[in-house]
Order: structure tokens, then C-alpha cells, then sequence
């Protein structure tokens, strides 16, 4: 069979010439293997750009002992020795490469198809008489694949490279991805086992399209996904005896495993599968827990990556907001708060707020975005985790302005109670369809003090609890502008009865900082009691959650990956601790009159609040 023929589908090489290290304990190598559904695909993808003049770009979800490494470093080895290619191999760590380094030495020593050029390698390196070199890195050095052009890259375990200082992930791979050139045939595959849901490697799969969906004209991101569920791996079965097989719905309705019942009658699976995907729970990998085998026995793409989530919250609360998500999203609007033409040209603290009109706006220009609008009677509160400010920011991915306005929780006249919810935000620089925020919007104070003296006179003057940690200028912007702000109260060993201490804001402590958190666990963990629930519908929010985790020295944050950031997760933990203190919301017949020039409030109607009306 001609070279050519082999290397445009590599797994026709694979399974004619190609000899892999067996499982079995004593078992020879001896006989080409048979391809299994991933790997067929994989070649299949690869045949199909080759074919079209595209360059192959393919980014696979590794389920655990597959042979997706094995599937594409197939790819790699056959396109080699078919045409001169200079290649890389590279992992987050040097035993991830090591491996698929080992399966590149095995197939050349093994390889029984006569190429018609020699090889010769080393621990690290390679070459063919062909001209293709082949070599290896680790995503642990900062100048990794800075060295020179390459035309095929695989890099394996990419949602677990190392993130933060001089090994950022992204940053990495943005090196070794521009020493590729976007042209046909060359070759970039991206596989990883999940690791949550940020990074690099779920940002990339969610650009990603099928085969079938590049076929058909669209293109995505550029790289097409490879996935193979569990169940459709020849080796996914459990032999099963006569009595097994007949009471295996009551053994597993005994287990409570849902999952394994409800997948039985919706994929028509055999007991013999059932058995396997149940038999995987008592996995060490798994431990009993449904999520784990979830995340390492995935049926759907989304299923592995929703449950590699580390999150701090409960991931089942996480799923229904998501839910609740999508399902608001028509009605998700962003736009901007004008102020009446009257009161544009007065100085700030002359300003009536409350004459603010909400007007549509796309993406692009949008400050804030609301999913509800006022609902007279109804009482608000915003909450802001404030950064310094756009002047004083440093660093590759600092910390962003996150406002929320939470409407609190009512009995409507049917006596329907509606959950306390998010109803507003600000509206995230970058955020688009099917994309992530950049994140956040990074204001000098002085700018967000104005944004937010609209939001809340467009809510009839409701409180703010700013973060007074960073906040003094921010603080002092609100007050000369005479927004109501939230008040702290005297600790109760220093003061019999609680009485505010005149100090402004919240003083986000590691004790304060773990009580709002608790507060906020509570709240998605009794999502749909009426004492603690709530509602969000801003996907900027709820993917927050997500990355919120408690880390390995104990203490909780965003995962330390560039992109992750928890300012979403203060700002609406904020608001749900403070929510008392929100006041009601009622349409002015006649303009407010004025006060008097002059920043000074007196106390508002709701105790813990400074008005300045």
C-alpha cells in the first residue's frame, strides 16, 4: 500500500502495520490492533481536512485508558514518515510527554510497513532519512516551542497545564501555536482529560465544531471536536449471568443509581453496559461518587466538564442556574441608564439620579444588563466589589468592577412567591454570543461612582454596599452624589443593642470574606427553599460559581488560572447578606424635589443606610 494511501488516514496504517503495548499480563504484540470508534473518528477527521486542503486542527476529550494518545500519535507518526514534517510533542508535565514519546519510539520499532526511510531516536529526539524531526517539551518551561517552525504539534493534558507566573497555560500554548502555520496539512491536536470549566481547553472546545458541522461550511473556531461517550467502546461491558442480568434494575434502584437507570431506557443500552458504567462507581478513580465517574466516564461532554468542576457550591444548584439561564435568556437586555437632559450639565452632587431612562444598547457600547425590570413595591439593594480602579491596575489579569442589583424575594397576588433574584449587572467587557467576559469592566472610580448613582436612582434611590476595603475614593464619589449607603453595625460585645458605627460599607476580611461565602453556600444549596433561594440568570454570574473553589492550603478564591476571577461571586454574596436592608421601589409621581447643595445625608428610612434625600 503506497505511503501516500497510509498517511492521509492514518488509522488505516494503525490497523495494518502499527503494533501497540498490549493490557494483558504475558500477551505478545504481535497482530495490528483494531480501531476503536475514537480513533476512527480522529481519522477520519484527519482524512477529511487533508482531503479539503484544510489544515487539521482537532482538540479530543480524552476519556481514561481509550487509546485516544495512542490514536493520535498514530497521526503524527504516519503523516511523518509519509512527508517531511519538523513535529512536536508536548505535555504539561514530563511524564505526560514521556508517555506519548514512548508510543512514538514503540510504533517505529515495530512498525512493519517499509516507509522507504530510516529512523533513529533518542530519550529526545527523533529523525527520519525523509527530513522529519521530531521533539519533545514540557509545558513547565516558559520558553517551550520558541525554538523554531513546526507543522505538527499534539499537546497532551492541556486543561491540566500549570497556570499562574512564568508558566501560564495559555501563554505556553500561545507560543507553541504560533510557531505552527495556519496552512493546509499541517497538524495541531489538543487532548485532555476535563479539569473544569475554565481554561483553555474548554474556552477552545466551545468554539469547536463536529466533522459534521465543518463538512456542512461551519467552521467555529477552527478546530473540529472528537468525543466518544463510554458506552460506545467495545471493552464498556460487564459479563453478567442469567440472575445478574434479571436483577440488575433492583440492584441498581437499591444503589439509588439513578444515572446508570435513567441511561439504560434512554440510550437502550445492554445490561452487560449498565453493569460496566454501575461496576465503575466502586472504581478507585470513582470512590462511589457519581460525579467522579462523571467526570472520568463521561456519556456526554458536558457531563465530564460540569463535574470536574472544583467548585465551592453545591454543583447541582450550579446546573439549575444554568438552567435558568438559558431559559431567561430572550429576556436578558443590555442598554445603558441616560440621565434627563435637565440634569446632565449640573455638577454631580445637584444631580436628581432618579431621572434615568433605561435605553437599549448592543453589546458593544452596553454598560449594564437587566432581565427584569422595576416592579413598584418591590424593594432593591446593590451590592459592588470594586476594584482600585483602570489607573492603578497592574499585573496580566487583574482584578474587575462587579455590580449586581438584587430584587428581593415577594408574594405576588395569586400568593406565588418569586425568588429573590439578580435582576441587573454590569455588562462584561467582551462578553458575546457563546463567549466569555475579558472579564469584567476595569473603571477608575470616579466612573464607577457615576454608573452606579444612576443604577440606583433608576431603582428609586435604593442603598449601595460598596466593598470599603479599597473604596474610600468610591465612597466619597457616592456620598457627593448622595447615594444611600449601607452602614456597619457595632459588633455586639462592644454595644448592648446593634447600632450602626457611622462606618460605610463592607470591610471584607478573611472572617467576614468566609461568612459571605457560607451565606452564599446556603443560599445554592437550599436553592428552592423561600427562606434562602435565589435566582440568577446572567451566565457571567453563574460561571463564577463555578470557579470558585476551595483551595489546597484551605483557603477559597477563583482557581489560579488566568481568566478567573470570584469580584461576580463577592458582589452577589454581598447582596444576599445585606438584602434587609433593601428598600422599596416606587414610581415618583412629580420630580423629587432637589436637596440642598451639599454632601452631607441624614439617616435613610431602612436602619443600617446614609441617604442623601
Amino acid at each position: 500500500m503506497p505511503p501516500s494511501v497510509l498517511s492521509s488516514n492514518p488509522v488505516t496504517w494503525f490497523e495494518t502495520h502499527g503494533r501497540i503495548r498490549s493490557k494483558a499480563v504475558g500477551s505478545r504484540n504481535d497482530k495490528p490492533p483494531v480501531a476503536n470508534p475514537m480513533q476512527r473518528e480522529i481519522g477520519e477527521a484527519v482524512q477529511w481536512c487533508l482531503e479539503n486542503g484544510q489544515p487539521v486542527r482537532l482538540i479530543v476529550y480524552k476519556p481514561r485508558q481509550k487509546g485516544c494518545s495512542t490514536g493520535n500519535i498514530a497521526v503524527l507518526y504516519a503523516r511523518a514518515r509519509a512527508e517531511a514534517m519538523s513535529c512536536l510533542v508536548i505535555g504539561g508535565q514530563s511524564s505526560q510527554t514521556a508517555n506519548l514519546w514512548s508510543i512514538l519510539r514503540h510504533y517505529a520499532k515495530h512498525d512493519s510497513h517499509a516507509w522507504g526511510n530510516s529512523w533513529k531516536d533518542t530519550q529526545s529526539a527523533a529523525a527520519c532519512s525523509n527530513g522529519s524531526t521530531f521533539t519533545r517539551e514540557t509545558a513547565g518551561d516558559p520558553e517551550a516551542g520558541r525554538s523554531g517552525t513546526y507543522h505538527a504539534v499534539i499537546a497532551t493534558e492541556v486543561a491540566r497545564w500549570p497556570s499562574g507566573g512564568a508558566k501560564d497555560a495559555q501563554e505556553v500554548l500561545n507560543s507553541v501555536l504560533n510557531c505552527v502555520p495556519n496552512l493546509p496539512a499541517t497538524i495541531v491536536i489538543m487532548e485532555s482529560t476535563a479539569c473544569g470549566p475554565a481554561g483553555v481547553f474548554p474556552r477552545t472546545w466551545g468554539g469547536a465544531v463536529t466533522l459534521e458541522q465543518m463538512k456542512a461550511g461551519t467552521k467555529g473556531n477552527g478546530y473540529i471536536r472528537i468525543f466518544a461517550p463510554w458506552h460506545v467502546f467495545p471493552d464498556s461491558t460487564l459479563p453478567l449471568t442469567a440472575a445478574e442480568r434479571e436483577g440488575l434494575r433492583d440492584k441498581l434502584h437499591l444503589a439509588a443509581d439513578h444515572k446508570a437507570l435513567r441511561l439504560w431506557d434512554e440510550l437502550k443500552l445492554t445490561p452487560e453496559c449498565v453493569g460496566y458504567y454501575h461496576h465503575l462507581l466502586a472504581a478507585p478513580e470513582c470512590g462511589g461518587d457519581p460525579m467522579k465517574r462523571d467526570r472520568e466516564y463521561p456519556t456526554t461532554p458536558e457531563d465530564g466538564l460540569r463535574a470536574s468542576s472544583p467548585s465551592r457550591f453545591k454543583l447541582e444548584a450550579l446546573d439549575q442556574l444554568d438552567a435558568y439561564a438559558r431559559e431567561r435568556e430572550p429576556h436578558l437586555r443590555p442598554g445603558t441608564l441616560e440621565l434627563h437632559p435637565a440634569e446632565r450639565d449640573l455638577p454631580p452632587e445637584r444631580r436628581d439620579y432618579r431621572r434615568c431612562a433605561w435605553i437599549p444598547a448592543d453589546a458593544g457600547s452596553a454598560e449594564f444588563a437587566m432581565v427584569e425590570d422595576r416592579i413598584p413595591g418591590c424593594s432593591y439593594l446593590i451590592a459592588s466589589d470594586n476594584m482600585k480602579g483602570a489607573s492603578h491596575v497592574t499585573g496580566a489579569d487583574p482584578d474587575c468592577n462587579a455590580v449586581v442589583v438584587l430584587r428581593e424575594g415577594y408574594y405576588d397576588r395569586q400568593g406565588r412567591w418569586h425568588f429573590p433574584e439578580i435582576v441587573a449587572s454590569l455588562y462584561p467587557t467582551g462578553w458575546g454570543p457563546g463567549g466569555r467576559p475579558n472579564p469584567g469592566n476595569r473603571w477608575d472610580m470616579d466612573i464607577l461612582a457615576e454608573a452606579l448613582s444612576r443604577l440606583a436612582g433608576y431603582y428609586g434611590g435604593c442603598p449601595v454596599v460598596p466593598e470599603s476595603n479599597r473604596g474610600e475614593f468610591l465612597i466619597s464619589e457616592l456620598r457627593r452624589r448622595r447615594v444611600a449607603l449601607w452602614l456597619r453595625e457595632r459588633p455586639k460585645d462592644r454595644v448592648d443593642s446593634y447600632e450602626d458605627t457611622g462606618l460605610i460599607g463592607f470591610n471584607t476580611t478573611a472572617e467576614s470574606k468566609k461568612t459571605l461565602v457560607e451565606n452564599l453556600a446556603r443560599h445554592l444549596r437550599e436553592l428552592h427553599q423561600p427562606a434562602a433561594g435565589f435566582r440568577c440568570a446572567f451566565p457571567w454570574i453563574n460561571a463564577e460559581f463555578r470557579t470558585f473553589i476551595r483551595h489546597a492550603d484551605g483557603s477559597e478564591g477563583a482557581m489560579r488560572l488566568t481568566g478567573c476571577h470570584d469580584d461576580q461571586v463577592i458582589a452577589t454574596a454581598l447582596a444576599l447578606l445585606c438584602k434587609s436592608a433593601a428598600t422599596a421601589y416606587h414610581p415618583a409621581a412629580t420630580p423629587p424635589q432637589r436637596p440642598a447643595a451639599g454632601p452631607e445625608g441624614g439617616r435613610g428610612e431602612a436602619g443600617g443606610v446614609v441617604s442623601g434625600w
